[in-house]
């Protein structure tokens, strides 16, 4: 057996806008400054700059062999770093598939390096 319907609730009254008061401000751009995407990615490049810079003088400064390795390996994750940021910037896919294609490469040219420099050469 059911209990007895109170009967319907009160219905809030509905406007006829729907919720779409504040899209026009949500939906268009911002009217001054410049956005923040576009300061990150700046500030991102010069870190980037900066970081490549020091990297080079290791490479070029650097006391022994594995601090040149390192130094270097270094330089291509920056690298790869700059190209991705590239691709954010321009809005490119084609940059990522070259950041993918770099990784792999500088990889590969670590491994060599270092095996050089432990056995003095790179083919067995």
């Amino acid at each position: 057996m059911r209990a007895p319907s109170a009967g319907p609730c009160a219905r809030r009254a509905r406007s006829r806008r729907r919720g779409r008061t504040h899209q026009g401000t949500l939906r268009s751009p911002a009217e001054a400054g410049i956005p923040v995407i576009e300061a990150a990615i700046l500030y991102a490049f010069a870190c980037l700059a900066l970081a490549l810079a020091l990297n080079l003088w290791r490479l070029l400064k650097g006391p022994t062999t594995g601090d040149r390795i390192v130094a270097l390996d270094t330089m291509v994750i920056n690298t790869i770093a700059l190209i991705v940021l590239f691709g954010i910037a321009f809005e490119s896919q084609i940059y990522f598939e070259a950041a993918l294609l770099l990784a792999m490469v500088g990889f590969i040219g670590t491994v060599a390096y270092c095996k050089f420099m432990l056995r003095g050469d790179i083919v067995e």
